[in-house]
């Protein structure tokens, strides 16, 4: 089952919270086919 947009930004915003708490995180980009909405199968 794929997951809804928001689901995936929950997942990734969680990630990043993570990172910054670990690192000096300033900017995060999101590459990939996902991103740009183009499924690859």
């Amino acid at each position: 089952m794929a997951l809804s947009k928001d689901e995936v930004m929950n997942i990734v915003n969680g990630f990043i919270k993570i990172l910054r708490q670990l690192h000096d995180v300033q900017e995060v980009y999101l590459f990939g086919s996902f991103a740009k909405g183009v499924d690859r199968v």
